[in-house]
């Protein structure tokens, strides 16, 4: 709940067999809620990936979708 440990390290912790890889990057301007909620002084692009988690039988675990900060 935090962000401070990806994902795919938390499954693997727990003994989850997955797979993960990224399905897209891009780029976004960001909206009056991206920059309140990032505290951006100055709206500039960000960039981010689609990543998707599979499970053995290749059935989705997650779809994530990422923004990062500047």
């Amino acid at each position: 709940l935090e962000g401070r440990i990806p994902l795919g390290t938390l499954l693997a912790r727990h003994g989850v067999r997955h797979s993960g890889a990224p399905r897209g990057f891009f780029r976004v301007q960001p909206d009056p809620l991206m920059v309140r909620a990032l505290q951006l002084s100055a709206t500039q692009p960000l960039y981010g990936r689609r990543n998707v988690h599979l499970d053995e039988s290749g059935n989705a675990l997650a779809d994530i979708l990422e923004i990062l900060p500047p």
